[in-house]
């Protein structure tokens, strides 16, 4: 995007979502198995292997990774007029 002269910095990330009314402890397994999984020993070389580094996020951050994310690109999509393409 910023080759194309929008001024966006954006990571990618992979995430997982549950609805919302997923039960709190649902959601705290989940959370830890994800820990678990990228401390995995075959993940981090992987992500080494293609220079990626591995961030694990809590439900709270990542939440607020991908709010600051969707108004972000809201915010370009807007300013430049952008529009889906036909």
């Amino acid at each position: 995007m910023g080759e194309a002269g929008f001024p966006i910095e954006m990571s990618i990330w992979h995430g997982l979502f549950a609805p919302a009314a997923t039960p709190t402890q649902t959601i705290a397994r989940i959370e830890a198995a994800c820990e678990r999984a990228v401390r995995a020993p075959a993940v981090i070389q992987g992500h080494e292997r293609i220079r990626t580094p591995v961030v694990q996020l809590n439900v709270r951050d990542f939440s607020a990774a991908v709010a600051r994310d969707v108004e972000t690109t809201r915010r370009v999509i807007e300013e430049n007029g952008l529009r889906q393409a036909e």
